[in-house]
């Protein structure tokens, strides 16, 4: 797998998510997982996709995160870094 690319996350994300990665010692990825499942989880309901053009029906999506990686690999102070 590639390494993560800070490129892939917005703007004002990318340098905090590289600030926790550096001071927890951890791959970029199992921050950006935690911190981008948190700004959904903020915006919430507040966006909705609108499949028909001519009917009202919404959907709202959910974004669900997962960091996967053998034992030892510093996935869970990632997690408790960005709180």
């Amino acid at each position: 797998m590639p390494p993560f690319s800070l490129a892939l996350l917005p703007a004002s994300l990318a340098p905090w998510v590289a600030d926790i990665a550096d001071r927890v010692q951890c791959p970029l990825d199992f921050v950006a997982v935690d911190v981008m499942v948190a700004a959904a989880a903020v915006i919430g309901r507040q966006i909705a996709i609108r499949p028909k053009r001519q009917d009202d029906w919404a959907v709202v999506p959910t974004l669900w995160g997962l960091a996967v990686g053998p034992p030892g690999s510093m996935k869970s102070p990632a997690h408790e870094g960005d709180t």
